[in-house]
């Protein structure tokens, strides 16, 4: 369970105004207007952002959690080095063991990414980075995952396949994720967070109609 208590957010370009919520279980969504907060809020939880408060993930201060990922909107690596290169490398172990191919080249091909292994990152679409930043999540063991508009720039074949990835692996991995699909978010998530206004409101539930309303004023 996620217990979220924010008192302050420490940025001086920013204000959200003091929040509680508890997430209980599922794949959770953040849903804003752009400005309203949702990457701000992500980082704090990530401890990317300062913040006054508290926050616990089944009853573990979120600060001593090392299995926990951000995965930025937009990223476009400029160093040269291959994929199979850089998920061996985020294992951060001087030993690299048959195991651990095995293990890479097993969630590569679950995810559809064998052929990425020997290209260069710097080479390769930014569709083709979603791909490579998720696989290193779960290649590395990650708990917790909050991914920041993992749709962007991706075309529909690989949004439906991301949507049914998500969910498989929601049974090892909490997920909260930002979209401005709506229609693609509510696809997967249990609940959502809803930032309007700098308040943070939290329903344990899918999106309806009236929350659109709400959010755009319409």
């Amino acid at each position: 369970m996620f217990d979220i208590k924010i008192d302050e957010i420490n940025l001086k370009s920013f204000f959200l105004k003091p929040f509680h919520i508890k997430i209980e279980n599922g794949i959770t969504g953040i849903i804003g207007e752009n400005g309203s907060g949702k990457t701000t809020l992500l980082k704090t939880i990530a401890g990317i952002i300062d913040y006054k408060g508290k926050i616990y993930y089944n009853n573990t201060d979120i600060k001593k959690i090392k299995t926990i990922e951000y995965i930025p909107p937009i990223i476009q690596p400029l160093f040269p080095i291959k994929v199979i290169d850089f998920f061996l490398a985020s294992l951060n172990s001087l030993v690299i063991t048959p195991e651990n191919r095995i293990r890479i080249y097993n969630i590569s091909k679950n995810l559809g990414i064998t052929d990425l292994l020997e290209k260069e990152i710097s080479k390769i679409s930014y569709g083709e980075i979603v791909k490579i930043l998720f696989a290193k999540s779960i290649i590395t063991k990650k708990k917790i995952i909050l991914w920041d508009e993992p749709t962007s720039f991706i075309d529909i074949k690989y949004k439906i396949f991301l949507a049914k990835i998500i969910k498989r692996f929601s049974k090892k991995i909490k997920f909260i994720i930002t979209s401005h699909d709506f229609k693609w978010l509510n696809n997967i998530i249990d609940n959502f967070i809803l930032l309007k206004d700098k308040n943070t409101y939290f329903y344990s539930r899918k999106i309806n109609k009236s929350d659109i309303k709400k959010l755009f004023n319409i």
